[in-house]
């Protein structure tokens, strides 16, 4: 019973200067997140507030309509942080969360995205592929989140490297 009381005090209390710590989060990756949408949109890194099918509906807002995304949130709203790849008119543009990481008031993650390269059999559907990874409700205070990530080319089946866990968004927001 102690345990669970302290875990769950650790859960509620201001974001401190702590050690790094990998949180036990799961992403729910959607590859057609903007499901009939075929316009432009680039590559997006967010906070957004609600479940994932909420955090779904608010992304196609963002991006469709281009309604600016929030960086100021409320106690007690479950948050998730969102990483967008973008539209593409074709399938085989892949993403996966690796890991992440939480120091004090930072979250990184550390995604991995993988493009189709020469040899490579793919759909001829457009294609939005986002991770949505909820953080569960955060104490106030301030926050910042960073998107690190390692690129690669599928060619064939045989992948490689292009670029190796470069910091690729950074997104500040807060809680009151």
């Amino acid at each position: 019973m102690s345990i669970a009381l302290t875990l769950a005090a650790g859960c509620m209390s201001q974001p401190q200067d702590e050690g790094t710590r990998r949180l036990d989060v799961g992403a729910t990756i959607d590859y057609y997140t903007l499901a009939g949408y075929t316009g432009p949109a680039g590559e997006g890194f967010y906070a957004i507030a609600g479940k994932t099918a909420d955090a779904k509906q608010s992304l196609r807002e963002i991006v469709v309509n281009r309604t600016p995304a929030r960086s100021q949130f409320n106690e007690g709203e479950t948050l998730n942080l969102v990483v967008f790849r973008g539209v593409f008119s074709t399938g085989g543009f892949s993403i996966s969360i690796d890991r992440v990481e939480r120091t004090g008031g930072t979250f990184t993650v550390y995604a991995n995205y993988t493009d189709p390269g020469r040899g490579t059999i793919v759909t001829e559907a457009f294609t939005s592929p986002a991770a949505f990874i909820s953080i569960g409700s955060l104490p106030k205070g301030s926050y910042q989140a960073i998107l690190k990530v390692t690129s690669a080319v599928n060619e064939g089946g045989r992948i490689s490297i292009k670029d190796g866990g470069t910091e690729h968004a950074n997104i500040a927001f807060t809680v009151s």
